[in-house]
């Protein structure tokens, strides 16, 4: 009755709808929103695997778990996040190499019907990479390695970008706590080394 006549109302309306997003540059399939492609010499995301795959969980599960150097600084323990982050040396040695890359390709299904259901697990990694190198960066700015401190900077707002790799709004909420994370090490930084 009057709900079929109210989507029969709308049903005529499509057509016309679709003809003006269209005109108007409205992407209307999932894969009009891929970025890109990039060549296997530019894309990060291979490398940013391997550095998953070594991270050392220092208390189970995944890489999000694994124990808070930032934290342990915070509270003076400096030979505790200094452990903490030679743990995961190996994944920080790819993290380092990523970051030289243009871009990360995470391999999403550009094609797939069912947007709603991607999963981004990189996301998690990638929070856990940018609290781990940028935690490592206050440890050099303390030992007197500015220039070391710099690059793990440089590299935790370089993950930043990788997050926001994919033109979703997910994407570009990891990248802002990304950045926040970095920045909040950037002060820390200038606490343990004041006057320099």
């Amino acid at each position: 009755g009057e709900n079929q006549s109210k989507f029969e109302a709308v049903a005529a309306q499509y057509e016309s709808a679709q003809t003006a997003a269209k005109q108007a540059g409205v992407p209307l399939r999932l894969k009009e929103l891929a970025p890109s492609p990039l060549s296997e010499s530019e894309d990060a995301a291979p490398i940013l695997n391997l550095a998953s795959t070594e991270l050392v969980v220092l208390k189970g599960g995944r890489a999000g778990s694994l124990a808070d150097a930032p934290s342990l600084i915070r509270s003076g323990d400096f030979a505790g996040a200094q452990a903490a982050i030679n743990a995961q040396a190996k994944a920080l040695s790819y993290v380092e190499q990523a970051c030289k890359k243009e871009r990360a390709d995470f391999g999403r299904d550009w094609e797939t019907d069912r947007p709603w259901a991607m999963m981004f697990p990189e996301y998690a990694d990638l929070r856990a990479f940018a609290k781990a190198i940028t935690a490592r960066a206050v440890l050099r700015a303390r030992s007197g390695d500015n220039a070391g401190a710099l690059a793990d900077i440089k590299a935790g707002f370089r993950l930043g970008e990788f997050a926001s790799s994919d033109p979703f709004l997910i994407a570009a909420l990891v990248r802002i706590a990304i950045d926040s994370i970095t920045a909040r090490q950037v002060e820390w930084m200038l606490t343990v080394s004041p006057k320099d």
